[in-house]
């Protein structure tokens, strides 16, 4: 009996999805140049050694939790049900997008990640592809908002959904960041799209 246990597979206690999940939580509060095997391996109760046979690496379980970013990141946008109100939609969509950013911490560790989309070339076509498919989901809402040129609309409201995280972590109003950037979504649309020209 105990031989046979012994040989038994292991049942995995967390799906890859769950540790990836959990690892981004880390990620993003601890950047990637602190970003440590342990520090996950305590976040998701797997030892490092775990990590390493399901991911190969620090650097292949970074490039795993980013993938696993965008593969959310389009789910949610195809899953997502319309309330009938584009704009609230689009404005809920992105304030949601930015909760894990709650923290100063949590958006430094974000914008140095940013800093290796730029700079690292294995990391640039992952983070295009992010940047992509978050562009789609705002240009869809814009479309049904009545948008006459919902791609350049688009653009600009990624700039400054973008900008509202820093402008929030530098201003230190004691405000949560989601209503930071619901607020300023709300006052980009009215100018771009004000609500009485475009009845839904």
């Amino acid at each position: 009996m105990f031989i046979y246990k012994y040989f038994m597979p292991r049942v995995k206690t967390i799906s890859d999805d769950e540790v990836l999940d959990r690892a981004l939580a880390v990620l993003l509060e601890r950047g990637p140049h602190r970003f440590t095997l342990p520090d996950v391996s305590r976040a998701v109760g797997l030892s490092p050694s775990t990590l390493i046979q399901r991911f190969g690496s620090k650097r292949g379980l970074m490039d795993a939790v980013l993938a696993r970013s965008t593969t959310v990141l389009n789910a949610e946008l195809e899953a997502r049900e319309p309330t009938g109100d584009p704009r609230q939609d689009l404005i809920a969509w992105l304030t949601g997008i930015a909760r894990p950013l709650r923290t100063h911490a949590h958006l430094a560790g974000h914008l140095t990640l940013l800093i290796e989309d730029i700079t690292v070339p294995s990391r640039r076509a992952s983070a295009q592809e992010h940047m992509r498919v978050l562009r789609s989901g705002i240009a869809s809402r814009l479309v049904d908002m009545g948008s006459p040129t919902p791609e350049a609309h688009a653009d600009m409201i990624e700039a400054h959904w973008n900008g509202l995280g820093i402008q929030w972590a530098m201003r230190d109003t004691g405000e949560d960041i989601e209503a930071w950037v619901s607020r300023g979504l709300s006052t980009l649309l009215e100018r771009l799209l004000p609500p009485d020209d475009h009845p839904y």
